[in-house]
């Protein structure tokens, strides 16, 4: 089961470590791709980064949307 984490900063980045450290696959989405596979090479093999907030959602059976309320506006 595949996990989207939308938004990687302290709260989004802090649930993809954990998820990663019990084998769960994430699915990563941040503001750049840059930034996604950044975040992905440091969580290793079960992270991976998305195209985009699309790609990420296609690809996983939870979402986890880890956004301020502001930019989701």
């Amino acid at each position: 089961m595949a996990t989207a984490i939308i938004g990687i900063g302290n709260l989004g980045g802090t649930v993809a470590r954990e998820l990663a450290s019990g084998g769960e696959p994430v699915i990563l989405s941040a503001s750049s791709q840059a930034k996604a596979r950044k975040a992905a090479a440091a969580i290793g093999i079960p992270g991976s980064a998305a195209l985009n907030n699309r790609d990420a959602v296609q690809r996983a059976d939870t979402v986890v949307l880890a956004l301020w309320l502001d930019p989701m506006r």
